[in-house]
């Protein structure tokens, strides 16, 4: 994932409960972090929630990229 991309959570970020206020927004990745391999492992997501939702930080397994509707 890039920055500028949609997201939604994924089912697993569903599940963690700080992300209820996020549940059926969409948002936009603004930054990435990458690991390093020493401090972590886990590139790291800013997003910016719609709907007033602010910016969270999330790890690539909370997130999944939006899909396209009609």
């Amino acid at each position: 994932m890039e920055v500028g991309e949609l997201v939604v959570l994924s089912a697993y970020g569903k599940k963690i409960s700080v992300n209820f206020r996020v549940n059926d927004m969409v948002g936009l990745i603004l930054e990435v972090q990458h690991g390093d391999g020493e401090k972590s492992n886990f590139d790291v997501y800013k997003i910016l929630w719609s709907g007033g939702g602010g910016t969270m930080w999330h790890i690539r397994r909370d997130l999944k990229k939006a899909k396209k509707t009609s």
